[in-house]
């Protein structure tokens, strides 16, 4: 650390201490042996490597005729001038990250203020989520492991990805829920199964309260651009679990298959991680199981064995068979569109859009 900056007022103690000894003409050595401490705490507070302690303030106040204060007033202004400097270079670095945050998203959904000054923002984001500043968001152990996310994410994906699960977590932790109970999950499944073939907006609030019951807390929030996640679980304590579902794919039919791989993560009751479903083409074994689950809970294999051996997929056979097993027909097209077994442009209107009243917060 240099001794002295032309761009501050204050400088540290040593500074002071080393004009002393010049000024007595003697070596460090031995102003240390007049002071009663060693050479080389007499180096380290000149080089400003050590502080002034209280103890030292007292030995040099007998030496030099001053008060214990005159030092530890010193001490003081400088510190609080390295506190300003590192607040300035923080503020800098979170400016550059609330660029990189989409902040209309909140003044829409939770009426943060509107401002355009980014250290407005920058507090309004950080009181709203309740953490001390942004950087902490761009940790990538912070609240999402990255093992089978995106191969290189970048820092807005990292921060937009937390950002994304924290207004999740915030919202669950708010939500009236039981505790977990793993049987009743299972039967509330089954349940839940038969309701794909009813419109979303009018049975979300139920699928909501079924799911409470279960102590599964279902978040249903708009997409964070930058943050590609789809689906997150998040275990809230041992007893309660929060489930976070995107809007980021449109359709019903994502919908439901996303809930039931994310319901596929809660079974597996991984309490100290969080399962999260975002585009990769990497998937690790409990994303494969997650994924099986969701396809077997809405089209049974032995029954999409069947269909598939007919060989004819249009419209009015993907109806015949969605009425056979009672699922909505956007849940077959979306399983041949992702088996590939039809043309991802084929069959979109068996397809329904999510209401996007199922997403007010």
């Amino acid at each position: 650390m240099n001794k002295k900056n032309k761009e501050n007022i204050s400088f540290h103690p040593g500074y002071y201490i080393s004009e002393i000894i010049d000024d007595l003409e003697i070596t460090q050595e031995e102003f240390a042996v007049r002071l009663g401490t060693s050479p080389k705490n007499i180096s380290k507070l000149v080089n400003g490597e050590a502080n002034i302690s209280i103890e030292l303030a007292m030995k040099l106040s007998n030496m030099l005729n001053t008060s214990p204060e005159v030092w530890l007033n010193l001490q003081k202004k400088y510190d609080l001038q390295l506190i300003e400097q590192s607040k300035k270079a923080e503020l800098a670095k979170q400016i550059d990250l609330i660029k990189e945050i989409d902040y209309n998203y909140f003044v829409k959904l939770w009426d943060l203020p509107k401002t355009r000054n980014a250290e407005e923002k920058i507090q309004n984001l950080c009181s709203f989520l309740s953490i001390a500043n942004l950087s902490i968001l761009t940790q990538k152990g912070y609240n999402l492991s990255f093992r089978n996310g995106i191969k290189e994410p970048q820092q807005k994906n990292i921060l937009s990805a937390n950002v994304w699960v924290e207004t999740s977590t915030k919202m669950g932790r708010s939500y009236d829920i039981k505790n977990y109970n793993e049987d009743k999950l299972i039967s509330t499944i089954h349940k839940l199964v038969g309701m794909t073939t009813l419109s979303l907006d009018k049975c979300i609030a139920k699928i909501k309260t079924m799911l409470a019951e279960c102590g599964v807390a279902l978040v249903m929030l708009p997409y964070l651009k930058n943050s590609g996640l789809h689906g997150v679980v998040k275990w809230l304590s041992k007893k309660k679990v929060l489930v976070a579902i995107s809007d980021r794919r449109k359709y019903v039919d994502t919908f439901w298959f996303t809930l039931f791989h994310e319901l596929g993560h809660v079974l597996q009751k991984r309490i100290k991680d969080i399962s999260y479903t975002w585009d990769s083409n990497e998937n690790d074994e409990l994303e494969q199981d997650a994924d099986l689950f969701a396809q077997e809970t809405l089209i049974p294999e032995k029954q999409y064995s069947q269909f598939l051996k007919q060989g004819i997929f249009s419209s009015v056979k993907i109806l015949e068979f969605a009425k056979q097993i009672n699922r909505d027909p956007g849940i077959i097209v979306g399983r041949l569109q992702n088996d590939i077994i039809i043309q991802h442009s084929q069959n979109n209107n068996l397809r329904s859009k999510i209401p996007e009243i199922c997403f007010n917060v």
